[in-house]
C-alpha cells in the first residue's frame, strides 16, 4: 500500500496534478457506476422482498397491517 502512494505522487509529477485529479475522479465515477448495479443485484438476490418481509413480521405479531409495527430507530 505505501508503494501505491509513491506511484500516485510520481504520476502527478509526470502528468500534472490537475490532470491526475481529473483522471482519478473519472475512475471513481466509472467504478461507482459499475459497482452500484452489481451491489443492488447481489442485495436483491440475498435479501427477501422488503414488503413481504414486513408483512410476515406483521402476521407474526398478530397485526394485519404494516401500521401495527413499532418504529425502531437504529
Amino acid at each position: 500500500m505505501p508503494f501505491a502512494a509513491l506511484g500516485v505522487a510520481r504520476l502527478a509529477d509526470v502528468i500534472g496534478m490537475r490532470r491526475e485529479l481529473l483522471y482519478a475522479a473519472a475512475a471513481y465515477a466509472i467504478c461507482g457506476m459499475l459497482l452500484m448495479p452489481m451491489l443492488r443485484r447481489t442485495d436483491r438476490e440475498t435479501q427477501p422482498d422488503a414488503a413481504q418481509h414486513l408483512a410476515a413480521i406483521g402476521r407474526e405479531r398478530g397485526g394485519g397491517s404494516l401500521t401495527a409495527l413499532p418504529i425502531v430507530e437504529t
